[in-house]
């Protein structure tokens, strides 16, 4: 604006001095908008983020920027948006119009402000490499993509800057939160499927016949099973571990009915299911895993029975308004039993309320509500993390 001014003046007074003043205002403002776009040329950028993260785990970022021409480039500003989540919507219109297009931009810049990293890079010198690493902790499981790159560079005054981005689409699968359970649990599930009827108190009534070793005594665990000479010994309760004589199949079932008291209920019984499926696997019972179908759509290739195909699932689940999940336990008893009818396994339900009653084979579950309300028919009442982490 300055230069126009000075140069209209120069023009009625026809003043030199004015004419050489805006004329190099006018050349810098030339180069201003010319110079960043300039500097962006030669300069390419690689993100590197794994495929498969854990809610509530750090995950790392790897960039590297490559300066591929023979002059150094000096200072840019670097913004990396780690996580993208593209809405169904966007998918379903085949022909995009520019409002739609102006939409899905901004949304992708203003959506998961808290997977955004921003930085200043002074130079990155002639045909050379930089690489540098951040870390941030996915909060929410899902399905999510790799954002963009924003690199930009301003011309010398800073009143012109030229960004370009760098797209990089791929899929990125974040798996629920897993707590690491501490009570007796686990324990307890492994003796029960040798019990012809269980009683809703839940405590082993037996034991198995050979001692596998001694451990630290955690809350839940039987003072039954607590070893008084060692115990001594060590200034700290010892229990014996057993060696399993049963099969130990165990069901997981989660119910995705949109029932929950809150959204943060249903992914807390996520929680809930995928930590239960890791303390069962990490004692290695046969653990299978089941949900109504159509609370995670058409996975084919996804085995019921395989930690990471139960992941994926979770990772997928959510709440629907239609499918009893009684009626979903009831079937697959009646396959399990009909294919293995020299087991007897255990149903663990996770659900917003007590439904155990309503199958026929409630003497097999072990129902696990998360609610805010503890409800005296189920096992435990979950309603909290904390909760969860020592059942």
């Amino acid at each position: 604006m300055m230069a126009l001014i000075l140069f209209g003046a120069a023009s009625n007074t026809q003043s030199g001095w004015q004419y050489i003043i805006s004329s190099l205002l006018i050349a810098l403002l030339f180069l201003g908008v010319i110079l960043p776009e300039g500097r962006l040329k030669g300069i390419g950028i690689s993100k590197f983020l794994a495929s498969r993260l854990y809610a509530g785990k750090n995950a790392t970022v790897d960039i590297v920027l490559v300066n591929q021409s023979n002059k150094d480039k000096n200072f840019f500003d670097l913004i990396d948006y780690a996580l993208f989540v593209e809405h169904d919507y966007f998918s379903d219109i085949e022909k995009p119009n520019l409002i739609t297009l102006i939409i899905k931009k901004l949304h992708s810049i203003f959506s998961n402000k808290e997977y955004t990293e921003n930085y200043f890079i002074k130079t990155i010198p002639a045909n050379d490499v930089i690489e540098f690493s951040y870390e941030f902790i996915p909060k929410k499981r899902g399905i999510y993509f790799t954002g963009s790159l924003q690199l930009s560079n301003s011309s010398p005054l800073g009143l012109f800057s030229f960004s370009k981005s760098f797209e990089n689409n791929s899929e990125i699968i974040v798996y629920p939160k897993i707590l690491d359970i501490r009570g007796g649990w686990v324990n307890r599930i492994s003796q029960r499927s040798i019990v012809s009827e269980l009683s809703y108190s839940y405590m082993p009534t037996s034991l198995p016949g050979t001692t596998r070793g001694l451990r630290e005594y955690v809350p839940g665990d039987s003072p039954r099973h607590i070893h008084w000479p060692s115990s001594a010994k060590a200034n700290k309760l010892l229990v014996r571990e057993f060696e399993i004589e049963s099969s130990g199949y165990v069901f997981v079932i989660l119910d995705s009915m949109d029932d929950y008291e809150t959204e943060e209920y249903f992914e807390l019984a996520v929680t809930s299911a995928a930590s239960l499926l890791n303390a069962c696997h990490t004692e290695g019972l046969v653990t299978r895993f089941a949900t109504q179908s159509d609370a995670y759509g058409d996975l084919p290739l996804l085995k019921d029975d395989d930690w990471r195909s139960q992941l994926e699932l979770l990772a997928r689940v959510e709440p629907i308004s239609d499918l009893d999940v009684c009626s979903l336990i009831d079937n697959l008893n009646q396959l399990f039993i009909s294919n293995n009818p020299q087991y007897n396994p255990t149903y663990v339900l996770v659900s917003s309320h007590y439904k155990a009653d309503k199958s026929a084979n409630r003497s097999n579950i072990v129902s696990i509500n998360v609610s805010s309300r503890v409800d005296t028919l189920a096992n435990y009442t979950i309603t909290s993390e904390i909760d969860l982490k020592y059942i």
